[in-house]
């Protein structure tokens, strides 16, 4: 549903501007994404924008490279990890991520770095070095406004804390975290990194 909802408001957006979508959706398990990248480069795509989870975002990077697809891949959030940053060093592909989190040397990016680099699994499942991405910055965050939330309810009662939760205000390692009438969060912050 996330990806399908930065689907609907990106082509909105983006037809808004005068540009032209043409979306192509894969079956669950794809590997080989070669296919799709020849049809956006026949189609002069500029960009591919596709909000997909890590893996898939790792493949698309390959499979544009391979390609040679000029334009460029554009990634939501979900792009925000080392392993598909990684993916595109040393190749001719442009990756733009938008996400909402940027290591700026603060004490949150301190302390896990040391707890990453002290601990070989967290290192090796962090793709072998310490940086730190936006999902496990939201995460930590997410972690504490759920906090806020229980004890704004008074209670561990799912349905408390869910009716508590558009009322919590909470600073994190992300920025101001608040809530719409309809739930969902309000961001104040958002960053876009290349690699």
């Amino acid at each position: 549903d996330y990806d399908q909802g930065l689907v609907y408001y990106f082509k909105e957006a983006f037809e808004a501007l005068g540009g032209t979508v043409i979306s192509e959706d894969f079956p669950e398990g794809t590997a080989n994404f070669v296919s799709y990248v020849n049809n956006a480069k026949s189609n002069n795509a500029g960009v591919i924008f596709a909000p997909v989870s890590i893996n898939y975002a790792q493949l698309i990077v390959e499979a544009a490279a391979s390609q040679g697809f000029e334009g460029a891949l554009l990634g939501s959030d979900t792009w925000d990890n080392n392993m598909v940053l990684e993916s595109a060093q040393g190749k001719t592909v442009q990756v733009n991520i938008t996400t909402f989190y940027q290591e700026s040397g603060s004490e949150f990016d301190t302390g896990i770095k040391e707890w990453i680099n002290s601990n070989e699994d967290a290192k090796t499942n962090n793709g072998g070095n310490d940086m730190v991405s936006a999902v496990t910055a939201m995460g930590y965050d997410a972690y504490f406004t759920a906090l806020e939330a229980i004890k704004a309810a008074g209670s561990t009662a799912p349905a408390d804390v869910l009716a508590a939760l558009p009322g919590v205000s909470y600073e994190g390692v992300c920025g101001l975290i608040e809530f719409d009438d309809i739930g969902d969060a309000i961001r104040d912050a958002a960053y876009i990194k290349a690699a």
